[in-house]
């Protein structure tokens, strides 16, 4: 079976974010690749949200 849209979905947004590349097909890859790596693109979105928040809060002041 092939990897679901949620799964490539989110697929996609892990590979905008860290330097990897999904070469898998099937919903059992898709859900190894997730796991191996959405600690890591929690973390980056998390520090790049972070990011934002205090440039914007700096034109505040």
């Amino acid at each position: 079976m092939m990897a679901t849209d949620k799964q490539k979905a989110l697929i996609k947004r892990i590979e905008r974010y860290l330097p990897v590349k999904y070469e898998g097909n099937s919903v059992k890859d898709a859900s190894a690749f997730i796991t191996k790596h959405l600690p890591e693109y929690r973390e980056v979105v998390e520090i790049c949200s972070s990011a934002m928040y205090d440039a914007l809060m700096v034109g505040d002041h």
